[in-house]
Parts: C-alpha cells; sequence; structure tokens
C-alpha cells in the first residue's frame, strides 16, 4: 500500500518560513526530520549529546551530498546566528 502523499526533502522543509520558537536550535531541525523524505539517515538522527554546531555541519554535508549543496548555501541568506558555523 502506498502513501498518496509524497514526502518533502528536509531542505524544502527548513527553507519555509517558520513561527515556531524552539528553545533549543536543534529543536527545530529534530522536529522537522520526521516530516522529510530524509527521516532515516541516520547521521541526522536526534543527538542531543552533539553540539548544535556539529547537527548543522552534518546536516550541511547530507544536503551537499545528495546535491542540493547551492541551495542550501541560498538559502542561507538573511540567516543571523551566534554559531560558529564554518564555510
Amino acid at each position: 500500500m502506498s502513501s498518496r502523499f509524497e514526502k518533502w526533502g528536509l531542505l524544502d522543509i527548513l527553507t519555509r518560513p517558520k513561527s515556531a520558537k524552539a528553545t533549543d536550535a536543534r529543536d527545530y531541525l529534530f522536529a522537522v526530520l520526521g516530516l522529510s523524505a530524509e527521516q532515516s539517515q541516520p547521521e541526522l538522527q536526534q543527538d542531543y549529546t552533539t553540539s548544535v554546531e556539529e547537527i548543522y555541519r552534518r546536516h550541511a554535508v547530507c544536503f551537499i551530498e545528495n546535491g542540493q549543496g547551492a541551495k542550501a548555501l541560498y538559502n542561507t541568506h538573511g540567516a543571523r546566528s551566534k554559531l560558529y558555523l564554518p564555510s
């Protein structure tokens, strides 16, 4: 039995306007992961023992490896953060 709903890619979900305010910067990423096509990728799984910067780095690597590096970079415009996120 197949679902009549197609899952969106994680990057597509993350680039939608956000109205939720998370107290932990990892919460939004982990929350929307379950809605995405990438939900079963082991490197993206919920892990609150890992730093925020490492979680974001893992997501970026995943996007790059899946051919979405340019799209991820484009959607960082206007992002203001106190996180150290290497380029």
